[in-house]
């Protein structure tokens, strides 16, 4: 028989995250509750509670002096606003998946959207979704109770629709409702919220089961994803569903030629390597009897096997392998070549006695009574784990260039070799890809296959990642009156466009500089770095206007600083009216010397002394505050000063 195990089995990464954060914390010898079971499945649960963890079924039910941990589900806002004001301490392990879904159903609904959620109105991450919606909002379980959604509220004309789905909703029956949506509702905004893994095994688990005799689902029937993974696979071939290894029958899978693996997001990695293992094992061996396949069971779960990692103390090193004590009868020897890929590197150089390592068994030798060992396979083994995560969280993740090829370049990171292809570099096309070698660049995993050992990332993913990161932060700290420093991107006659970092902002021309006369290419120029301040900002249409005038720059704030009343000076005459006549006192800044303050004696025009152009000494008389008016008068400024 044929034994195929889906690549997506398992823990996904929400569900890991929030298993590791309780363990972590009672490792650190922490009193660890958490509102709910942390995850839909019994054997977990069951360690949990045995290693101390309470679940409480409410606010009210939280030990004094017990840390909460949400789980992965997430919970209402009105949960997380009830532990602050009663001050209980708590970490939030909400998925970040379902946490873009609060921030999609909490932004939209307060603009008055109707909030559309398919999904299973009972589960706790629904229910935690619909805490984030102040307005109307409708759950539906499939494509057929849509439809009758519509028909109901065809009256009242509902209208302003979103669409969201819970993170483990069926692909296919997603796909129903989008089109369905579209077709009954006016200009509908859909939100595509399934979890990328719920889609990866959901579609990995619909292939395997077209190939196969029977479909082996592990998981919990508690679990609403390993629900949908059985019926996925149920409409193919035979399916069971199995909680663990005690629930394993074999003849469920008599005459079978080919039986696929699956396993739902709060399935432990163990459990899926026992009941793989023991599907093996039975199904490899030459008898099938029920007795044997007792003891195959009981010898997958003690006996050390290949792919197995252990921990092994250093006994001793020699130039061509380490030996480690392992526990185990044979002795344990890690070959240079698994020990580390990098040909000239000494083992003692990387190693001493007495340090502990991570190994996986390579091959268990008895006539020999030797186990080869590798640390290469077991930080593989192990840090896949860390990729997996990063894929599936959409992490950003630092590597160096080690090879250029034609389409493309190769990235180390940690033990793997990341592909960059060509289109996924991003950057300015012009700039030969040679310039990247033994450089660190910053990329996203996005696509993994632990199969064929392949991972391709994308630059690119993680300049768009960075940049929107940027954006969001921007927007969430902007300000009237916050000073930036900018980059001048580009000048037209009537404003000055400036790079803020992400956002650009406009300084429109009477914003740009106090003298009136000057045009905006005689006060920037391309390329220039200037500090300008936040006028007024529209977030929704991504709009900032801004100044580059200084407030301490303004003609009047220069008046009141350097032309107190009594100042005498040198001033040039720029018009003349019936009342008097105008000087400059400074750029933009005219004074007015009415017809009495012009001469000492009676004059009947302006015209008659005074001329355009003309250069006078003249005093402050008086500043007008509250009007930013200037008098200055001609008139006994001589004797003042003889």
């Amino acid at each position: 028989m044929k034994i195929l195990l889906a690549n997506t089995a398992g823990f996904c990464f929400g569900v890991k995250r929030a298993v590791d954060i309780v363990k972590e914390l009672l490792v650190q010898g922490k009193k660890v509750c958490t509102l709910g079971p942390l995850i839909h499945n019994t054997q977990v649960i069951n360690k949990l509670k045995e290693s101390g963890v309470i679940i409480a079924e409410s606010i009210q039910d939280i030990p004094k002096g017990h840390i909460l941990v949400i789980r992965s589900h997430g919970v209402s806002e009105k949960v997380t606003d009830s532990l602050e004001h009663f001050g209980i301490q708590y970490i939030d392990a909400t998925c970040p998946f379902v946490k873009r879904i609060h921030k999609i159903v909490k932004k939209e609904s307060n603009f008055g959207k109707t909030v559309l959620i398919a999904g299973d109105e009972n589960h706790p991450e629904v229910k935690a979704i619909l805490g984030y919606c102040s307005g109307k909002s409708i759950v539906f379980k499939d494509s057929s109770e849509l439809k009758k959604i519509y028909k109901s509220h065809i009256n009242s004309k509902l209208s302003d629709i979103i669409l969201v789905a819970q993170t483990t909703f069926d692909i296919k029956e997603w796909i129903k409702c989008v089109n369905l949506t579209k077709n009954l509702f006016t200009n509908p905004i859909i939100y595509d919220t399934i979890c990328n893994t719920t889609q990866l095994r959901q579609e990995e688990a619909e292939k395997l089961s077209k190939k196969s005799d029977a479909m082996l689902v592990i998981g919990d029937n508690n679990s609403s994803n390993t629900n949908k993974l059985y019926n996925i696979c149920q409409k193919n071939c035979k399916t069971v569903l199995v909680g663990s290894l005690k629930d394993l029958k074999p003849e469920d899978f008599i005459d079978c030629r080919c039986v696929g693996i699956t396993a739902g997001a709060s399935t432990p990695g163990e459990i899926i390597e026992e009941v793989n293992g023991a599907m093996i094992k039975h199904y490899e061996s030459e008898t099938g009897s029920e007795e044997n396949f007792a003891e195959l069971f009981e010898a997958s779960l003690k006996k050390s096997s290949n792919g197995k990692r252990v921990k092994g103390t250093v006994v001793s090193i020699s130039p061509n392998e380490v030996c480690v004590d392992v526990g185990m009868k044979q002795a344990g020897l890690v070959p240079k070549y698994e020990m580390t890929n990098v040909p000239n590197e000494r083992l003692e150089d990387i190693v001493k006695v007495g340090d502990e390592l991570d190994l996986m068994i390579v091959h268990i030798n008895d006539q020999e009574g030797t186990v080869t060992l590798s640390k290469l396979k077991a930080d593989y083994d192990h840090y896949w784990d860390e990729v997996t995560t990063a894929y599936e969280s959409r992490a950003t993740l630092k590597g160096n260039v080690v090879k250029i090829l034609k389409n493309g370049l190769l990235v180390r990171y940690k033990c793997f070799t990341v592909f960059v292809p060509s289109s996924h570099i991003g950057g300015n096309k012009s700039i030969p890809f040679e310039t990247y070698l033994d450089k660190e660049v910053e990329f996203r995993i996005i696509e993994l296959n632990k199969f064929k050992r392949r991972i391709v990332g994308s630059i690119k993913e993680a300049k768009n990642a960075v940049k929107e990161e940027c954006i969001e932060k921007f927007w969430e700290n902007i300000e009237v009156g916050k000073l930036y420093r900018g980059v001048v991107k580009s000048i037209t006659s009537y404003a000055v466009f400036v790079d803020l970092g992400c956002v650009d902002g406009i300084v429109h021309i009477s914003e740009l500089t106090w003298d009136k006369k000057k045009k905006p290419k005689d006060v920037v120029s391309f390329g220039q770095e200037i500090e300008v301040r936040v006028k007024s900002f529209d977030k929704e249409n991504g709009k900032v206007s801004l100044t580059y005038k200084k407030q301490e720059d303004s003609p009047w704030e220069l008046v009141k600083r350097d032309f107190k009343p009594g100042t005498v000076f040198e001033s040039k005459i720029v018009s003349i009216v019936p009342f008097g006549a105008f000087a400059t006192v400074v750029p933009g800044m005219d004074g007015l010397i009415h017809i009495s303050q012009i001469s000492d004696h009676r004059i009947d025009s302006p015209g008659d002394v005074l001329s355009v152009g003309q250069t006078v000494k003249v005093k402050v008389r008086e500043l007008d505050e509250v009007n930013k008016r200037i008098s200055l008068t001609m008139k006994d400024i001589d004797s003042e000063q003889d």
